[in-house]
């Protein structure tokens, strides 16, 4: 999290941001069902975004990134309610961070943010909803404090083809794979071993980080996995009471087994694929 003097630089989104803004929510497997990213974008978005910034209670606000470009989105939509004694609601939707800063603490930072913002507006709850293909986003929401209280229920309109009509049928096919595609290149975080987190399965997590800087002389509790993705590294590990080195480029893994001690040296800006038990040393 940042310090109070480097607030997260949350500002009002623009018609220039349009496209930035699309191609954020259409990256993504169910978000290309909807969405079209195309340039010009159809016309749709631009009165859709004009009846956002001519309504006071919706907020259609942005994150930029380290290239100008912008790197995070949400919606806020504020709603008075005759129920709980005539309160207001803050709604957050078509939430998106760029793939390449997923699980850099952008995302929490921002909802951080949007829950300030609806406290700010006098709202006594914050809600959203998250399409129940999307099992890491669940999980994203329950470890910020939501919880599952509702059942949501949806009816399309409009022959939606990611939601079910008036038969109750979708158009999409029941089994529809998520999946996820990380642009390692991509990735450059603001510091030394910042890392995506990529999964977790069965407890064995798997991590892209970035460095140009030394890690720290450890020993491993675990086995881990250390491949090279982007760069050059000197791995230096303990082998008979000696210090020894072995260099690893592009392509290289190195195989670290239990009671190994080493430290990762980057020759300049590395990207590295680590694959470890959750929580190992």
């Amino acid at each position: 999290m940042r310090d109070a003097d480097h607030a997260l630089p949350v500002r009002r989104a623009q018609a220039a941001d349009l496209q930035d803004i699309v191609r954020l929510l259409a990256d993504d497997p169910l978000g290309a069902l909807r969405e079209s990213s195309t340039d010009p974008l159809p016309a749709d978005y631009a009165r859709a975004f004009e009846s956002i910034v001519q309504d006071p209670n919706n907020e259609l606000v942005v994150v930029d990134g380290p290239d100008g470009r912008v790197a995070a989105v949400l919606q806020l939509t504020f709603t008075p309610y005759i129920t709980h004694r005539g309160g207001w609601r803050a709604t957050i939707e078509g939430v998106r961070v760029a793939a390449h800063l997923r699980g850099t603490g952008l995302g929490r930072e921002f909802f951080a943010w949007a829950i300030e913002r609806a406290k700010e507006r006098g709202c006594h709850v914050v809600q959203l909803t998250t399409d129940k293909r999307r099992p890491d986003a669940r999980r994203f929401y329950e470890g910020l404090g939501f919880v599952a209280t509702h059942e949501g229920m949806k009816l399309s309109l409009r022959g939606d083809p990611e939601m079910p009509g008036p038969d109750g049928r979708s158009a999409l096919p029941a089994a529809a794979p998520p999946m996820r595609v990380v642009r390692g290149r991509e990735f450059n975080p603001p510091a030394a071993w910042d890392a995506i987190d990529i999964a977790c399965m069965n407890g064995i997590t798997t991590r892209l980080h970035w460095t140009d800087a030394p890690y720290r002389w450890h020993v491993n509790d675990g086995e881990e996995v250390f491949a090279v993705l982007t760069g050059t590294v000197e791995m230096r590990y303990m082998q008979d009471g000696r210090e020894r080195m072995v260099r690893l480029e592009a392509g290289d893994v190195f195989h670290a087994d239990v009671g190994c001690e080493h430290v990762a040296h980057p020759l300049g800006a590395a990207r590295i694929l680590v694959v470890e038990r959750e929580g190992s040393a």
